[in-house]
């Protein structure tokens, strides 16, 4: 049976700091939400399903079951005839839009669209069967708040199988929850050591960290979590969280939205773009167009990128273009740091090769670029 530990309610209480005053759940729906997480651990997926709209309908201002209904048509559609997988993808987004409507931090809608938009995900070690059963079973004992119970289940999870760092993380998610922070921090910072792209270690570290008044420390877990995956937004809900505190400046939102496809040899341009617009979009089309075939897919948006800006800069054409996110990558490209804003902004798992490569290279290129620019996909 599928590990659903990373769709607890905890999750949604980690999205960010004290997100659990702000979760509109009564009573009632948080009762069927975590029986639903429990039927969903145990492979009850149709039951699971019936908790989560019912949930929905008794909350109807919560996004965590709207969220949790999304991430079950995307898991769906993964086992659906090739007829239907496209249906099952647009519900799963629909869902995942309307938690975000209601709770604009929630992380299992974001993980959503994000796994919707970018194909490609990182293969994770695979428990073995014991350690996932006993993994299961902490979850069921966790959604019951039985905290010491469900530590001890993740512990045996990590004594049957020592590389299942996902349970590691709730060995420590248990201690959070408990108010034990000090040992929450040394078991996430033991999970970051073990599997340092697991961003939800790094995340939960930060959480840790950060009720312990340890600002700098949760400034490198911060931005361990943004190395670990710029994908996942949650991430820049942690960078952004702390450079509110720090500095009172808020992370600029980067909100790119491409308005040009390349897709079956043919070039697309959104018609309702702005015609100046058009022509730069246009351009990246052209270039995308262009891209060697037997080039990485980082190589190309690269390619793609920097051949369109360079148009539009040297064309004179770049003072009228009005989207904002473009004029925003004309920014970085005239500052050298166009690599590192499609690796922070617009990054995808495909990139993942060039990704590590440039932080060995680079290793304070992340920090540089968020201090320089504070803006992130958020």
């Amino acid at each position: 049976m599928p590990l659903r530990a990373t769709l607890l309610l905890a999750a949604l209480l980690h999205a960010f700091p004290a997100l659990a005053e702000v979760i509109p759940l009564n009573e009632k729906a948080a009762t069927l939400l975590n029986k639903g997480l429990a039927l969903d651990a145990e492979g009850k997926a149709k039951e699971a399903m019936e908790h989560f709209t019912e949930a929905a309908k008794i909350a109807p201002t919560a996004s965590a079951p709207l969220s949790m209904i999304a991430d079950m048509w995307l898991r769906a559609s993964r086992g659906a005839p090739v007829n239907e997988v496209g249906q099952y993808r647009q519900v799963a987004g629909t869902k995942a839009r309307a938690a975000l409507k209601l709770d604009d931090r929630d992380p299992v809608a974001m993980e959503v669209l994000r796994k919707l938009s970018d194909g490609d995900e990182r293969k994770r070690h695979a428990p073995s069967p014991a350690a996932e059963q006993a993994a299961v079973e902490g979850e069921r004992l966790f959604s019951e708040k039985k905290y010491d119970e469900a530590r001890a289940k993740y512990e045996l999870a990590v004594q049957r199988d020592p590389a299942f760092v996902q349970a590691l993380v709730y060995v420590g998610d248990c201690y959070f929850m408990q108010g034990d922070m000090l040992r929450a921090e040394q078991t996430f910072h033991k999970a970051t050591q073990l599997d340092p792209l697991l961003g939800q270690a790094w995340r939960f570290l930060f959480d840790a960290l950060l009720h312990q008044g340890k600002l700098k420390d949760a400034e490198a877990a911060a931005l361990g979590a943004l190395a670990a995956n710029p994908g996942e937004k949650p991430n820049w809900m942690r960078v952004g969280h702390l450079m509110k505190l720090t500095t009172q400046q808020k992370l600029a939102p980067f909100q790119l939205v491409r308005k040009a496809m390349f897709e079956e040899g043919k070039i697309v341009v959104d018609p309702e773009a702005a015609e100046s617009d058009a022509v730069f979009w246009l351009g990246y089309g052209l270039a995308l167009a262009a891209g060697k075939p037997s080039a990485s897919p980082f190589a190309r948006e690269l390619e793609a990128w920097t051949s369109a800006l360079i148009i539009a800069a040297e064309g004179g054409k770049a003072d009228q273009i009005t989207d904002e996110s473009v004029r925003q990558m004309l920014r970085f490209h005239k500052a050298g740091q166009l690599k590192a804003a499609i690796f922070a902004l617009l990054y995808r798992e495909a990139y993942r090769p060039e990704f590590e490569a440039w932080k060995k290279a680079e290793p304070d290129g992340l920090k540089r670029f968020v201090d320089t620019f504070r803006t992130g996909p958020l």
